[in-house]
């Protein structure tokens, strides 16, 4: 799956994690990690690092924020193996194959779906033809 699709899925429980059972698993199809622990930190890092400038930021407060330094830690490295719920599917629409996802335990759905450009189009006139009425009434 592209990585946009799976990068879209949040809001793990992650304070309710359970230990592995082979039960679990029994009729589903799982899929092995596809990233290695060093590159698994470089990218927890980079949305680390992210949140941590956006909460400085917010801390700072004001239309304009400089962060004159930070210094960040980063102690007693570990991993765990996680099994997240993850649903995939996809389907096909004038010969375009549309892949989505969905979290397991909120239903959460991210994906591609197929767009109408005709509709899109129509909207759009729509509504600037209502603007322009309400223009000429006022």
């Amino acid at each position: 799956l592209p990585p946009k699709i799976m990068n879209g899925l949040t809001n793990w429980d992650m304070m309710n994690c359970v230990a592995y059972r082979q039960e679990f698993m029994a009729g589903f199809i799982t899929e092995i990690y596809q990233i290695d622990f060093r590159e698994g930190v470089h990218k927890a890092r980079e949305k680390m690092d992210s949140v941590i400038d956006s909460t400085i930021r917010s801390d700072i407060g004001g239309n304009h924020q400089k962060i004159g330094s930070k210094h960040t830690e980063y102690n007693d490295l570990m991993f765990k193996l996680l099994l997240l719920p993850i649903w995939i599917s996809a389907f096909k629409f004038n010969g375009k194959l549309y892949q989505f996802v969905v979290n397991g335990r909120t239903g959460q759905v991210i994906g591609e779906y197929p767009k109408s450009t005709s509709k899109i189009v129509m909207l759009v006139v729509a509504i600037i033809a209502v603007i322009a009425a309400l223009v000429m009434i006022l």
